[in-house]
């Protein structure tokens, strides 16, 4: 038995030393062409069982305890500035928890940067790292009984965990990483009643690995660009109006509540504020003129949202058609940030329903605002037919009122953010 562990362990070493001893590196030039890299993958991350104490907890209850659970992530990222910086999305996809039916508890979608210390892991064989996200912890109580009356309100606040870890890069194209996550702040007050209202503290630690694929698409232009021969076709048909171009872009959005409904659900406080909508797609027409390097872009988004507590629901949905205009600032090796207006067209609604009391209302209207847009393309020339493009948008003041019993405002107030959409530049393809 030894000796096959021992022939596994060589097998194992002779797979794993020339996977990752690498000579050369997609970094060793470090160009406009070789800025960013883009990647997609699977994370997995666990958290321990934790004990929680509780004041005013159900029945008197003392302590709550929260099971061991796992979740695994689709991962999408970008590394930037020649490996040195991850920016990311992880989206959470399945969970694994205990069989305690008597509480349901996640984390919402993770959007976060890395910075990798030294040489980064395109150079070094493991590097460090330390990073921060922002995301969404979601605790809900279950009631005993299947009707959902008793069930509580699923509460979402923004946390700002802290990540920390290793990571390698095998061949330019394999990211492995270990890490742990810290939530400095895990306190939460919870309604696990109508009329009560306790303090509870959130499982703090997780610990995370995951695998990316990475891939670049600009790096075979590169050649073209050193040798010049990029700068004199992009004279030659930018004088000519050529690099004017209609564009199409598709890519997936998250909108995250900025405000609190405490002003519309005064008489039932134990709604909690819809943190943040469900992924949605996002569309996108437009044109880019490429002499006063600008874009004018129409976007068409459905965003929907709900919160429920003990047999009380409402639910918040919002459609946009949004005219964007945006001017691009100044290019960095590729890396070329925008900033804009976006008037909107906006479909709002609300509706609200009761089981216990008998009660609702349904809230609707259509308004016209101004909003805000910024981002940034990774666009290493102005001759690529595809560009991979992350915007940002917020539009203040977005409500809608209601009168009568128990007048107040619903907040509409979200920003919107599109970590990455596929523009395709429609004139250079055809």
């Amino acid at each position: 038995m030894k000796r096959l562990y021992f022939a596994l362990a060589i097998c194992l070493s002779g797979l794993i030393e020339p996977l990752f001893s690498q000579s050369a590196s997609i970094i060793d030039l470090k160009t406009r062409h070789r800025f960013a890299q883009s990647a997609f993958g699977l994370f997995a991350d666990y958290q321990p069982a934790f004990e929680s104490p509780l004041s005013g907890g159900v029945e008197g209850a003392s302590g709550f305890r929260f099971q061991p659970q796992s979740t695994t992530f689709l991962s999408i990222s970008g590394m930037h500035f020649w490996g040195k910086v991850d920016f990311y999305i992880h989206i959470p996809a399945v969970v694994f928890s205990g069989a305690d039916r008597n509480y349901s508890y996640r984390t919402g979608v993770d959007t976060g940067v890395k910075y990798f210390f030294g040489k980064g892991p395109f150079k070094s064989a493991v590097s460090p790292f330390v990073g921060v996200s922002f995301t969404s912890l979601n605790f809900r109580y279950l009631g005993p009984t299947d009707s959902g009356t008793d069930d509580g309100a699923e509460y979402s606040r923004f946390r700002y965990p802290i990540h920390f870890g290793i990571a390698a890069i095998a061949r330019d194209r394999h990211y492995f990483e270990l890490s742990g996550t810290w939530f400095p702040n895990n306190k939460a007050d919870y309604y696990f009643e109508r009329n009560q209202v306790s303090a509870l503290k959130l499982p703090p630690f997780r610990i995370r690995i995951g695998y990316r694929f990475l891939f670049d698409t600009t790096v075979s232009a590169e050649e073209d660009y050193l040798s010049g021969k990029t700068r004199m076709v992009e004279e030659k048909l930018g004088k000519a109006g050529k690099l004017n171009t209609l564009t199409a872009g598709i890519g997936i959005s998250s909108a995250f509540f900025l405000r609190n409904q405490s002003d519309a659900n005064r008489q039932s406080p134990y709604l909690d504020k819809p943190l943040s909508a469900d992924i949605f797609p996002e569309f996108g027409l437009g044109f880019y003129h490429n002499r006063l390097d600008a874009q004018v872009n129409l976007s068409y988004r459905r965003i929907s949202s709900n919160i429920e507590a003990f047999g009380h629901s409402q639910d918040y949905r919002r459609v946009a058609l949004s005219l964007d205009v945006y001017k691009f600032l100044f290019d960095f090796n590729g890396f070329v940030p925008f900033a804009g207006l976006s008037p909107s067209l906006e479909k709002l609604s609300v509706t609200d329903v009761d089981l216990v009391e008998g009660t609702g209302f349904r809230l609707e209207d259509r308004k016209l605002k101004i909003g805000l847009v910024f981002g940034w393309d990774i666009r290493p020339n102005r001759l690529q037919f595809f560009t991979l493009r992350t915007n940002l948008r917020y539009y203040p003041g977005l409500y809608l009122e209601k009168g009568g019993v128990n007048p107040g405002k619903f907040n509409f107030d979200q920003l919107e953010f599109n970590f990455i959409q596929a523009v395709f530049n429609l004139n250079r393809i055809f």
